[in-house]
């Protein structure tokens, strides 16, 4: 064998070792996919069951900063092959999670509203920063809207409107009580009682004949005759009532 051939023999055999050992040591990079975030999350939370704090990607590999049920954890995972590196336990204080306020029911709404009357409708208005309840409540003769926070209870506001009673006139309740016992008024009166329970009423004396005239007591909201007292006319003293 020629020198010549002997040279170009070992050259390719030196190459062919160069190409053997460059392949064995070149970085893992290159045969392996690198790890997402999503992919790296998900690597945490298989082996680490608990809630993901942040997550970064530092020079090849991840770190998670993950809330465990006995503290904070930083996990690092190397971003090539998805292998847990460390995992340490942090220094901080202790996160504590606001509890879930949670809304009132409309049956609990309806006695907060009880005092102001018997309820008449209720809504759940909901608004970016005053979402509320609206309760419509009526007692007597008062309609009156109330505002209810929906998680603490608080009345937030209240308006009241008044009803207002429409009442007969003399003129209207002078008729009616001639009209009932057939005669002519002589005189009238109006009464409110102290009472807010009765309801204001007329009393008209009305002539009948010579001998005999009524006190006809005439309700001043609905016109309703309440009732007749008979008098002689020239006692005024009580003979009978209806």
């Amino acid at each position: 064998m020629s020198k010549k051939k002997v040279v170009v023999i070992c050259s390719a055999l030196l190459i062919l070792v160069l190409v053997i050992v460059g392949f064995q040591y070149l970085p893992h990079s290159i045969s392996a996919k690198a790890l997402t975030e999503a992919e790296a999350k998900q690597v945490a939370l298989n082996k680490y069951p608990g809630e993901i704090l942040e997550i970064k990607n530092v020079k090849g590999e991840f770190r998670v900063e993950m809330l465990l049920e006995t503290g904070v954890y930083q996990i690092k995972i190397d971003e090539q092959n998805g292998d847990v590196v460390s995992i340490e336990r942090e220094e901080k204080t202790e996160i504590v999670k606001e509890p879930q306020r949670k809304m009132l029911s409309e049956d609990e709404v309806e006695k907060l509203v009880a005092s102001y009357g018997d309820l008449q409708s209720l809504e759940y208005v909901e608004k970016k920063d005053t979402s509320h309840y609206l309760a419509v409540v009526t007692k007597k003769n008062e309609t009156t809207t109330v505002k209810v926070e929906p998680y603490t209870g608080e009345i937030l506001n209240t308006d009241i409107e008044k009803e207002v009673t429409r009442v007969i006139s003399e003129a209207e309740a002078i008729t009616l009580a001639q009209q009932h016992v057939n005669g002519m008024a002589d005189d009238v009166d109006y009464v409110e009682p102290a009472d807010p329970t009765i309801t204001p009423y007329f009393l008209i004396e009305v002539e009948v004949s010579n001998e005999k005239e009524g006190v006809v007591q005439v309700d001043a909201i609905t016109g309703q005759i309440r009732s007749v007292t008979w008098e002689a006319a020239d006692e005024g003293d009580d003979d009978n009532s209806e």
